[in-house]
Order: C-alpha cells, then structure tokens, then sequence
C-alpha cells in the first residue's frame, strides 16, 4: 500500500510550506505593551520561524515589524552565551563559570549590604531594616514572575530600598493621574474596543509605527464611519491615516486640552447625566480652596518641602452633620451652581484658555480646537461615544501627569469613561510595562500597589500602618474628613487583609501575630529612591553596587553622560541581559569615556534568555496577563532572570544563615523553595534546567492560595476576611 507521501512529487515538496510538520509553541512578543501572540516554529530542534498567533484575540495573527524581527533576536550572533567578568582597571572580559559568577555576585552583595545596613532610624529610634548603598534596576520586559523574585528578595530578604525600573520613566505619570480619578491607573478599555469607537483623538503618540497591531483597530473603525484625529507636532504616518491632523507646539497639551474642556463648558455640550450620576462634579469643597492664576499654585504650598502640606484640611469636601454631632456624607449641589463645588471651580480653572489664547500658546489655529471639541461632542453622549489614546508624548515630560489628569477630566465630562467604545487608552512601550509595576520593582510600592512603609511614626507599627490607610501623610489627619474613607471604603478597606497576606506569602511560617507578621523585617522607606535619584547618588559616591536586569542605564537614563560617569563610580556593577549593551561595556566603549585603566568598576555580565527561552507571563497594556511558554533552548550558558535570582537568593540566605545576627532574621525567614520538581517538563516537552526555578510555583503564590486547602483563590474576596487583627 502506498503511503501518503507518494502524492508529492520533489517539485510540490520544494514548493511545499517550510513550516509543514514544524512542531509549534507559543508565546508573547516582547518589544511593546501590546502584547501580540505569537507562534514558534521548530524542526529537528531548531527555530524555523516566529509568526502571529491567529488564536489570539489581542492581534488576530499580525506582527508588525518589531514582532517580526523576533526570529533574528533569538538566532543572533551578537548574543553574548558566557557570563564575564572585567576586573577593576582591566582592558579586557574574562570568561568565568556559572558557579563562580554566582559566588562572587553574592559575596559583593553581602559585603556591600553589611557596609550600608541601618538597623534603626537614628533621628527617630524606629526600626527602618534598611540598606541604600545597593541598587536594583529591573527592566519592563521582565516577566511577572520575575519582578515578584527582585521584589521578594531584594526588598523583603536584604532590606535595599533602591528597587525600580524603567517604567519610572514612562509610566508612573499615568499611575499618579488615573490611579486618583479612577481608582487605578491603567488602561481603562482595550485597544480592540476602539472597533466600537465613534471618534477617537491621538495624542503624544504616533500609533500607526509605535503601536502597529493596536493602530489596526482604529483604521477599523474609520471603515465604520468613526472620525479619527491625531493632534502632534509632528505629522506622521499616524497623521496621514487619520480624518484631521492638527499641528501643536512640543509641551503645549494642556493648554490645548483645557481649551476643549473650556469650549465644551461654555457651549453646554458635556454630559450633564453622566457628569452627576457618576463625577464628583457637585460635591462641595471648602470654601478656602484656591488656585492662584498668578503664581500657578493652590493654596497650601510649602516652598520648603515642595509640597501641598500646609493648610490640609481646605482640601477636603465640605459635610452634612449626623445627629450626634459627627460628619456625615459629603455635601452636594446637583444644580452645580455653587462656587466651591467641583464643577465650578473647573470652569473657573480653564476660565483662560480661550480658543484664541491658547491657539496662540499651542501655535495652531483657534478653529482647530474648536473642531476638535465639536467632533468630541458630536460623538459623546447617550448613544455615542470617544476614545482617548495616548503614550509617552504624554508620559515622559515632566508634567505628564498633570496631562493626563486633563484628558481623564475631558472623557468624564463628555461620559466616555466605563462605557464600549470610551475609555483613556495608555499605549505602554515595553511587553510588561503594566506588569512590572503592578507586581512591582518600583520603590515606593510592595506588590498591588501597597505602600513600602515610611520612617514616621504611622508606620512605625503594623498596627499604626494599617491604621493610616493607603495614602500615608503626616498632613493628613485620618481620624476624619475624605482622607479616613480610604481606611473604610473600596479596595483599601482590604489593605490588612492584602498586607498580612503578603507578609505571610513572604515570610511563611514566622510571620505570627506576635511578631506582627514580619512587619519590621520590611525595610522602611526615608526618601526618594527612585532611578534618578539613585543615579545622581551614585554619581555623588553614595551607591556603591548596581545590579542591571533587562535595562540599559547608560543609554535610556536623563542625561547619558551624567548617567554614564555616575556608573563608573560604583565599585561594582552587574548587567543581566541578552546582549552587551552599552552599560555592559560603559568601561570601554563609551567615546567620551576615560581608558578602561582609569575604570575602577568591577563589571559582571550574567547571559540571559529571551522570551522564546523561558516560562512566565506578562501583563499588556490592557492589564490581560499572557503565559507564555519556553519553546526553546537557551543557547550557552544563558540562564533567565529568574534562574539568576533564585541562585544568588539561595546563596545570599546561606550568608544569612550563618550570620546569625538578627539583623538578618527576616532573609533567614524568607520562604524561597522554588526547586523544580524532578522530571517535570514543560508545554514543548523541553527538560528543566538544572537549578531553574519553578515559576509554575511562583505565580502560585503571587495569585494567593488558601493556607488550608492549598486551592488557588479566584480573586481579593478571597483573602483571609478576618481584618487580619492585631495587637
């Protein structure tokens, strides 16, 4: 009997697909927030192809071009597959073993740790645990699991408080403006909801080349009679593609908005239903609230710390009485006519930005705003409504949040935020933007947006931490007033139970109620901390160790050479990437650089697998977390980010352990068994690496799981409801 490959001749066989009998895998491509599926091609072991997954909601099988060039990421010959060492004053890398690098990584953490630790906050007495003579830098391409691992060993174990990434740079302006105003700051609708869209308005992004595979969904609804509108300095690609291009000065956005918010103010053309039923609009404030036109401030400012924490109290909401003489419910206007309720003093606040006034600040025309502010109108409303997209033309400048802020201002009086085809779309740059700052590695922040606690008295205890609330400040006074009703109210009336189930997820069995759950073991946080700022100390002789995953300081950083001297100024520094990148060899290859003989900085490089090569997930724009699979081998000696991680943490809990000191309890009390079971084998079939981690185990725990049945909990209501008590 003949078999079915007598059909083919050798002529349809070379004609045939390559891609037939490949063994396929899946995974998430890796170089924007988009987060396009996408399907790896295997024969006889070997990467054929990558390709878009037409399974997947996200992107339907496209790539764009970033997605595309996966396949030459992975099979690239400038892939350094040896971790290296480079000697103080040496001219060359060295190759070194797995085992040595890991040692000696560990070793200089240790000693760097011990040098820069302060058990006490010696102003205050109160226990800090705290070390910021170390940084961590992680990348926003760094999957979910592996944030958790930084965030869980270099804050929770070794107490170090410089703890970021690069979403301090281009997406931590969203968080401070719809956090706020929405109750969370991140993409409220998905790009594909635009489809439903009847207007959308582009701005501080060029979509069509940034965003490909998102920019897909408004060219779909421009096809169903959707206007499409992109406001840039720029004319782009994106401009050529959409209904009107309006041309803007670089900066000038607020003044631009403000001015749709005024138009559409003074024509009577917002929401009035919407605005009532679901803003603050009516609600009173106190009648000392003000804005000063002449120096730009609110009442309150402290010159001294830069800050709005004088006068606190004129910023809350004016209250009813209850009988017993307590505060009631805010109080409210629902015919928002009086003076010091929300919707006037908007009006009040964009009363200047006249089309012509800020035509001549934005440099276009007073009928361009116009325009946009009729066709925003036109398309909101009952049975219509609008979308606002945009990236970091938004997120980078330095009043990115007040920006922001603006648009969400605009898309609620028009009623186009919770409804299809509404929404403020936030176009991340990198696969796990959202991802990495949920989790997180930023360093004001534990994992969910718990606060890290402060060196103040609030936060000395447990008991006094979750008494504060989220938004701990020593101005605000949480016994009254709008700032308690976060202790009682929304999701963080659930802190204690989110806090101590994080401490316990940390800490396992010795995190007890008499302990206070290990509560003091978490370092406590004195200042800023964040990327810059550790930067400048650095450069200052202040940060003696770096450790760099999936980041590149010396080119992304404000201020390359500031940046760049500031790193040949540690006395070590550890680069964990795919390539040797420009921090990597910021020693010699930097053109305004000195000799490699006058660079004192030891230099670590750690090889680490791409995205093809490890387990994980990642979390898009959108907030949709994506598993994606390990369909390959790691060429060399790469190892992921995670498996670097888990080794130097079982090295740096060994120290610990023969330490003794009980400055050291909580590292020595950090639960780190992630072994990989014996034998088990992923989606592809593919063998463990020896000594991985089991990031299976990993997002087990991230997820929350019931202490008594072991079963994964299906969401917060499923956290421990005791109010987690303590004495």
């Amino acid at each position: 009997m003949s078999s079915i490959t007598d059909v083919y001749s050798p002529r349809t066989t070379f004609r045939c697909t390559r891609l037939r009998g490949a063994k396929v895998g899946s995974s998430v491509c890796q170089f924007c927030a988009v987060g396009c599926s996408q399907l790896g091609f295997f024969k006889d072991g070997k990467l054929i192809d990558v390709e878009g997954d037409p399974r997947s909601a996200v992107n339907e099988g496209r790539l764009c071009p970033k997605g595309s060039s996966t396949y030459a990421l992975n099979d690239n010959p400038y892939r350094k597959v040896k971790p290296m060492y480079r000697a103080p004053g040496s001219d060359h890398w060295e190759e070194v073993t797995l085992d040595w690098m890991l040692d000696t990584v560990a070793k200089r953490i240790w000693d760097t740790r011990n040098k820069g630790f302060v058990e006490k906050d010696p102003a205050t007495g109160i226990t800090v645990n705290n070390c910021a003579n170390i940084g961590f830098i992680g990348g926003s391409a760094n999957d979910n699991e592996e944030c958790y691992l930084f965030r869980k060993l270099f804050t929770g174990g070794l107490g170090i408080l410089p703890v970021e990434n690069s979403a301090r740079y281009c997406h931590s302006t969203t968080v401070a403006a719809l956090s706020p105003t929405f109750g969370f700051g991140a993409c409220t609708n998905p790009p594909r909801d635009l489809l439903n869209s009847d207007c959308i308005l582009i701005m501080g992004s060029n979509m069509a080349e940034a965003h490909p595979c998102a920019f897909y969904w408004p060219m779909q609804a421009k096809k169903k009679g959707a206007v499409t509108i992109h406001v840039d300095p720029r004319y782009t690609r994106t401009s050529a593609a959409c209904d009107h291009h309006v041309h803007i000065r670089p900066e000038t956005d607020i003044a631009f908005l403000s001015a749709v918010i005024r138009y559409i103010l003074e024509k009577g053309l917002w929401f009035k239903e919407y605005v009532l039923a679901y803003t603050n609009a009516s609600t009173i404030i106190n009648s000392k609230f003000n804005f000063d036109d002449v120096t730009g401030l609110f009442n309150g400012w402290d010159p001294a710390t830069r800050s709005y924490s004088k006068e606190p109290d004129s910023w809350d909401y004016e209250y009813e009485m209850n009988p017993d003489g307590s505060r009631g419910a805010p109080k409210t206007d629902p015919t928002l006519q009086d003076p010091h309720c929300v919707f006037q003093l908007l009006k009040k606040q964009v009363e200047k930005y006249t089309p012509e006034a800020s035509a001549n600040i934005c440099g276009c025309r007073p009928c361009d705003i116009v325009k946009v502010a009729e066709l925003l109108a036109q398309n909101s409303g009952p049975d219509r409504t609008s979308a606002f997209c945009y990236a970091t033309g938004f997120t980078q400048h330095s009043a990115g949040s007040q920006i922001i802020r603006t648009c969400a201002i605009l898309q609620m009086l028009l009623g186009n935020i919770g409804r299809p085809g509404g929404g403020i779309l936030a176009l991340r740059g990198h696969s796990n933007v959202q991802g990495a700052t949920d989790i997180p590695t930023l360093f004001a922040d534990l994992p969910n947006y718990i606060p890290l606690p402060k060196v103040a008295e609030g936060n000395a205890t447990l008991k006094d931490y979750l008494a504060n609330g989220h938004g701990f400040s020593g101005a605000r006074n949480k016994a009254d007033g709008m700032w308690k009703l976060e202790t009682e109210r929304g999701s963080w009336a659930s802190l204690p139970n989110y806090m101590v189930s994080l401490l316990k997820a940390w800490y396992g069995d010795y995190a007890m109620k008499e302990n206070e759950y290990g509560f003091q073991w978490l370092p406590k946080l004195g200042g800023n901390e964040s990327l810059t700022v550790t930067i400048e100390r650095a450069k200052k002789g202040e940060v003696d160790g770096l450790l760099v995953f999936g980041q590149n300081i010396a080119v992304t950083n404000p201020n390359t050479g500031w940046g760049r001297t500031a790193i040949r100024n540690l006395k070590w520094l550890v680069v964990c990437d795919l390539f040797e990148n420009e921090t990597a060899s910021v020693w010699y290859a930097d053109p305004n650089g000195p000799k490699p003989s006058e660079v004192q900085t030891e230099v670590f490089y750690l090889p680490t697998n791409s995205c093809l090569e490890k387990d994980g997930s990642v979390s898009n724009t959108e907030r949709l977390m994506q598993w994606h699979d390990r369909i390959k081998e790691a060429p060399g000696e790469c190892r992921s980010d995670a498996w670097w991680t888990y080794q130097l943490g079982k090295r740096l809990k060994a120290m610990a352990e023969a330490s003794g000191l009980p400055r050291d309890e909580g590292l020595r009390s950090l639960t780190w068994s992630y072994d990989m079971p014996q034998g088990k084998q992923n989606e592809m079939g593919l063998p463990p690496i020896e000594g991985d981690c089991d990031l299976d185990a990993v997002a087990y725990e991230m997820n929350g799981f019931d202490m008594v049945t072991g079963k994964p909990i299906q969401g917060s209501g499923g956290l421990n409801r005791s109010k987690a008590p303590v004495n």
